[in-house]
């Protein structure tokens, strides 16, 4: 083998370790700001409304025939969130937040007999918080946060209730929906991280909201344009279960 080429191909054999080295150097190389300071993850939350029954008899329902609201819950783990630690004990977190409530008449409604959902509410939006934790020497963290939460809301209504004259006997022409305004939280939460490696750890919460969504009535009739026809409030403050997987940068 010609000497030269020898001598080329003993370099680049040498030379090969030193540059893997380098590169898993610059892959595990990173900001300040981000190492030991981000942390991102997801949640399933389960949620319990404080008021979700009223005597539909008693005079006192939520709306209308509604006397019953139902959470629609959702246990795949899409709760994104993301965290900033200012140092080991303080900092901050957003997390995209979702719930759907369904609105319900039971018993049957006596004025027609029926027994169902008008629609269901749905709400999703941001909530941010300030966190304070207590790191110690075993693998578990507690910690506690208060923050606000801003959701932009929708109803999507059952046919059945949209345009009742499809189903029952009323005027063939009425049609009636809800407009929802968006709605501002504030919440406390508490909760514990179990450490399951050095990035890595379980993360189970409880959290209280207070919330509630105010909107108006929309009827229409002889093909008018919708108008409004009385405003409400429904009351969809609530406690939370969140169980989530959390990684630290």
């Amino acid at each position: 083998m010609n000497g030269k080429i020898k001598a080329l191909m003993i370099a680049l054999a040498l030379g090969l370790p030193a540059g893997a080295s380098h590169a898993a150097e610059a892959a595990s190389a990173m900001p300040a700001w981000i190492k030991d300071h981000v942390e991102v993850g997801t949640r399933i939350t389960y949620f319990i409304l404080q008021d979700d029954h009223r005597d539909f008899h008693g005079g006192n329902r939520f709306w209308g025939s509604i006397n019953d609201l139902d959470v629609k819950q959702q246990y795949l783990p899409i709760k994104l969130f993301v965290a900033y630690k200012f140092n080991p004990y303080f900092g901050v977190e957003l997390t995209m937040e979702q719930l759907a409530v369904e609105t319900w008449s039971r018993p049957p409604n006596p004025l027609d007999g029926t027994t169902g959902t008008d629609g269901t509410i749905n709400l999703m939006g941001p909530l941010a918080s300030v966190f304070a934790r207590y790191p110690n020497a075993t693998r578990f963290t507690p910690y506690a946060g208060l923050g606000l939460g801003y959701f932009f809301a929708s109803f999507d209504y059952e046919a059945v209730w949209h345009h009742p004259a499809d189903f029952r006997s009323y005027d063939p022409t009425f049609y009636q929906d809800f407009k929802l305004d968006d709605s501002l939280a504030w919440l406390l939460y508490a909760g514990l991280a179990a450490n399951l490696n050095e990035r890595w750890s379980l993360d189970f919460q409880v959290r209280y909201m207070k919330l509630d969504v105010d909107g108006v009535t929309l009827t229409s009739r002889g093909g008018s344009p919708y108008y409004e026809n009385g405003e409400f409030s429904f009351p969809l403050s609530n406690t939370s279960f969140g169980l989530g997987l959390r990684y630290s940068f």
